[in-house]
């Protein structure tokens, strides 16, 4: 159906996404952000769901399964000031490299524990809750260093990128 234009709508709205988000994809900084945020997400959602399953495996209890959220949400509370002044006053990219070399280090301590068969209940909590700590400062330092990253007219569609990369 055509509008008078001559052109489809629906094609027009598709061209329009592509003119709108080329520029953003061309911008490398942000194209290597994007994807490694994206890549990240899924290895950090991977690493949830094993340490669910292997305390699962361990124990047999949902209770349990609650716990591992309640590990990874409660070091939010207590560290935001001491993470807002990390993301002011530190390099961003260091700290979020450190972040990423710190979620490798929990998920080797699982596969270390696992494989060792020394991993226990306490021990999985106590890891998934240094995975929390780890995320509490990583998620402002990767906020804060988006705009820093990109021309400021499209800081809307890059933040809209962002959330969406989180979202995978």
């Amino acid at each position: 159906m055509s509008d008078g234009t001559g052109t489809d709508p629906s094609q027009r709205s598709a061209d329009t996404l592509l003119e709108s988000t080329t520029p953003l994809l061309r911008h490398m900084p942000f194209a290597l952000f994007w994807c490694a945020r994206v890549a990240a997400t899924v290895a950090y959602h991977i690493m949830a769901v094993s340490f669910a399953w292997q305390l699962y495996t361990l124990t047999g209890r949902p209770l349990d399964l609650g716990l591992i959220g309640l590990a990874q949400f409660l070091p939010l509370i207590p560290l935001t000031l001491l993470v807002g002044h990390v993301a002011d006053r530190y390099d961003r990219r260091r700290v979020i490299a450190v972040c990423e070399g710190l979620f490798a280090v929990c998920a080797g301590l699982l596969l270390l524990g696992s494989a060792g068969g020394w991993i226990d209940r306490n021990t999985i909590l106590a890891i998934v809750f240094m995975a929390g700590c780890v995320r509490a400062f990583e998620i402002p330092n990767m906020q804060a260093l988006l705009p820093t990253l990109i021309p400021r007219r499209v800081i809307p569609r890059a933040t809209a990128w962002w959330a969406s990369a989180n979202q995978t």
